[in-house]
C-alpha cells in the first residue's frame, strides 16, 4: 500500500517537472512572431470635387500641382507650399509662390511638364480645361486630377477646406475660414437691409466688355448689394456700346484692372490710374452719365485683391463704394492687409489697390 502511494507520488511530480520544463522552452525558444506585412498600397480617401465627380487621392497628398493661381494659393495659405512641384503660368515669379516648375495654365495646360513633376494630384478650375485634355491624358498615369474653382463665393469655403482634407491640414483649414465667414458676415447682414440698390456699370480688363452674370465680379457686385446693369446679358461677358452704357445711365462705375497692366505691390506710381480713369470719365457722350457726373469711377486692381479670400476685401471696398455711409467704419485695408501678411506670408505694401480710395 505504502509503495503504491510512492509510486503515485513520483508519478504526480515527474508530471509537474515535465510541465514546467515544457513551459519554459516553450517560451524561451518559440520562433519570434513576425511584424504584420505593410500594405504596398498606399492610404487614400475618395473626395467629391466640385464637378461632382468621386475621385480617390493618395492620403495625404505629399506631391501637388496647381493649374491655376487661387488653388495654388489654398495649398501656400495652409502652410503647404513645399508640396507644390507645379504651378500656373500666372503665378510664376510672385512673392508669395514657391518656386517651382511652370506647368502651363489651365486653359493650356503643358502636359509633358506635369509628367515631369510626378504630382499626385493636379489642381485645376472645373470648367477649364477639357476632361480629354487632362483627365484621360493624366489619370491612366496615376495622376489624379481633382477640379474646384476657389473664386466663388458660394463654394469658396466649402473648396478650401477640401484642400485641407486632401493635405491632412482641417483643423488649419478650419481656422483660416472660420476668420473670413466672419468677416464677410458683417457685409452679408448690412446689404440685406438695403432698400434701394445702386446701379452699376463694372467693366472688365477690355473696354466696353462688362462683367455679365456668372462672372466672379458680377457674384462680388450682387454680394455687396449692387445692380448689374448688364445682369440681363445672355453671355458672361458681353460686348457692350457705348450708347447702351449711356442709355442704363449707372450710378457708380467700376473698371478691372489686370495685374500684368498695374499692380500695385509693385508700384505706388498712381499716373496709370489717373489716365485710365481720365480716359474713362472723358469717353464721348460719358458726361451725361450720372457715374460721371458724379465722379463715382473707380479702378479695381486685381492683382492680389481678386484671388480667394482677398475677394472678401475686394467686396468690402465694393460695398463701401457703393454705401459709403453704411459702411464708414469698415476699413477693407484692414482686410487686405490681413490677407497678404498673415495669408500669403507677404510683406504689406501702401499701393493703390482701389483708385481712388473710397
Amino acid at each position: 500500500m505504502k509503495s503504491g502511494v510512492k509510486v503515485a507520488v513520483l508519478v504526480v511530480c515527474l508530471c509537474i517537472i515535465a510541465s514546467a520544463l515544457y513551459i519554459y522552452y516553450s517560451s524561451t525558444y518559440a520562433p519570434t512572431p513576425s511584424p504584420p506585412a505593410e500594405s504596398a498600397k498606399p492610404a487614400t480617401i475618395t473626395i467629391v470635387d466640385s464637378s461632382g465627380r468621386y475621385v480617390e487621392v493618395s492620403w495625404p497628398v505629399k506631391r501637388i500641382a496647381a493649374l491655376t493661381t487661387d488653388s495654388a494659393m489654398a495649398v501656400v495659405v495652409l502652410g503647404a507650399g513645399d508640396r507644390l512641384v507645379g504651378i500656373t503660368r500666372y503665378a510664376v515669379g510672385e512673392p508669395w509662390a514657391p518656386n517651382v516648375t511652370d506647368i502651363g495654365t489651365c486653359f493650356s495646360p503643358s502636359i509633358e511638364a506635369i509628367m515631369e513633376v510626378k504630382p499626385e494630384v493636379v489642381l485645376t478650375y472645373v470648367d477649364y480645361p477639357k476632361p480629354e485634355d487632362l483627365e484621360s491624358r493624366l489619370e491612366p498615369l496615376g495622376i489624379k486630377v481633382v477640379r474646384i474653382d476657389l473664386y466663388k463665393p458660394e463654394t469658396m469655403f466649402m473648396e478650401f477646406k477640401l484642400v485641407g482634407l486632401m493635405l491632412n491640414l482641417t483643423g488649419e483649414a478650419e481656422k483660416i475660414v472660420e476668420y473670413w465667414k466672419n468677416v464677410s458676415s458683417v457685409i452679408d447682414v448690412r446689404v440685406a437691409g438695403l432698400k434701394e440698390k445702386v446701379k452699376v456699370y463694372w467693366e472688365s480688363y477690355t473696354d466696353y466688355t462688362a462683367a455679365g452674370p456668372g462672372t466672379g465680379w458680377d457674384t462680388i457686385l450682387r454680394l455687396s448689394g449692387g445692380i448689374n446693369i448688364f445682369a440681363d446679358s445672355p453671355v458672361s461677358y458681353p460686348k457692350v456700346s457705348s450708347e447702351t452704357i449711356i442709355m442704363r445711365n449707372p450710378e457708380v462705375i467700376l473698371k478691372s484692372i489686370s495685374p500684368a497692366k498695374y499692380n500695385p505691390y509693385k508700384t505706388l506710381d498712381t499716373k496709370p490710374l489717373e489716365d485710365i480713369r481720365s480716359s474713362i470719365m472723358n469717353r464721348p457722350g460719358w458726361s451725361d452719365i450720372k457715374a460721371v457726373r458724379d465722379g463715382r469711377v473707380y479702378l479695381v486692381c486685381a492683382a492680389y485683391l481678386h484671388y480667394l479670400f482677398g475677394q472678401i476685401a475686394e467686396r468690402a471696398y465694393v460695398a463701401k463704394i457703393l454705401y459709403p455711409a453704411l459702411f464708414e467704419d469698415i476699413d477693407p485695408k484692414t482686410m487686405l492687409k490681413t490677407w497678404i501678411e498673415d495669408n500669403l506670408k507677404m510683406e504689406w505694401r501702401e499701393g493703390a489697390w482701389v483708385y481712388p480710395s473710397p
